[in-house]
């Protein structure tokens, strides 16, 4: 054999490589494998690469579901009152609520200021005349906005919105985005996810579990309450640390449609990222507010990559 003949003969042999098995992409480790290289496959050129964080804190309105929601639920309780006084007449809620309302309206009338001429029913009035009379009451109260009542209107409204959703006659609006990016986050990329709003827990949890896309909860770990009040205080976001019991603030990352929110939280060490759903670059978008900031429209942009700098786990044998 000369060496021409030996060279095409080693040719014909089988290299190592391929006589190495291939790597099933059966189980759940294959399947986590193949959709991780999918979903690299899918970042589009204005994708930005974040280093992947223990934890994700995420705002409901702005993030999850369009502020537009909000002026849908308000028309939402002026159009379903008048049924939700009906139904709940005798409810201890509704009962207090409206005799607060006519005790209320009585005062200002009395103290000169403009209230219009709805006579509060009295036991002379047929049960549905009472009825009707007082939804009007209830009508006028919220379309006007009327101050001295608002607390007990919005607890009016939120067990109306409350009972709506239970029944499915109210869904929650979300964006289109957001089912693809929770499953990332959550069930390729293992990262906790806890919505953060300043309604309750128990209300956040409802609106995620009746969404026209179905039930959120699933991805959600859990819920965080700001405890009233707005969230541009970097105090709030000690206490959201405290609360996740998370030592190292830049394991935490919050994604928010607001500069000022993601401000007060960098300045605790939380890392953020601002979804601008508009594409705008005015107002609080405008690049001297996002200066230094990341900023995606979409949550479809935002592309996690692990720690160069993190310590790996030498592989055995």
């Amino acid at each position: 054999m000369n060496l021409s003949d030996e060279e095409d003969s080693m040719k014909s042999l089988p290299t190592e490589e391929a006589t190495q098995p291939q790597q099933s992409a059966t189980g759940f480790d294959g399947v986590v494998r193949q959709e991780r290289q999918r979903r690299k496959q899918n970042f589009g050129p204005n994708a930005k690469q974040v280093r992947k964080p223990n934890n994700i804190l995420v705002d409901i309105y702005g993030v999850i579901a369009p502020w537009t929601f909000v002026t849908h639920l308000k028309k939402f309780a002026k159009d379903n009152i008048g049924d939700y006084v009906r139904q709940n007449w005798e409810n201890k809620l509704t009962r207090t609520i409206v005799g607060r309302m006519w005790e209320q309206l009585k005062i200002d009338r009395k103290a000169g200021m403009n209230i219009p001429n709805i006579e509060e029913p009295n036991a002379d009035n047929k049960p549905d005349e009472i009825i009707n009379t007082t939804i009007n009451g209830l009508q006028w109260v919220l379309e006007s906005k009327y101050p001295a009542l608002r607390t007990q209107m919005e607890k009016l409204c939120t067990d109306l919105w409350s009972n709506s959703f239970e029944t499915g006659k109210l869904k929650a609006d979300i964006y289109p985005d957001v089912i693809d990016a929770f499953h990332y986050w959550r069930f390729e990329e293992f990262i906790k996810i806890y919505s953060y709003a300043s309604g309750p827990v128990e209300g956040q949890r409802q609106f995620l579990r009746t969404t026209a896309a179905g039930d959120l909860n699933r991805y959600i770990a859990n819920g965080l309450n700001s405890s009233g009040g707005y969230k541009f205080d970097p105090n709030k976001f000690r206490g959201l640390l405290a609360a996740l019991r998370e030592p190292k603030p830049d394991n935490l990352l919050y994604i928010t449609d607001d500069p000022r929110k993601a401000r007060a939280a960098e300045r605790v060490g939380i890392r953020t990222v601002i979804v601008n759903r508009s594409g705008s670059d005015t107002g609080k978008y405008d690049p001297k507010e996002t200066n230094g900031m990341t900023v995606v429209t979409t949550l479809a942009d935002i592309e996690f990559i692990n720690d160069p700098n993190a310590y790996v786990i030498p592989q055995c044998c």
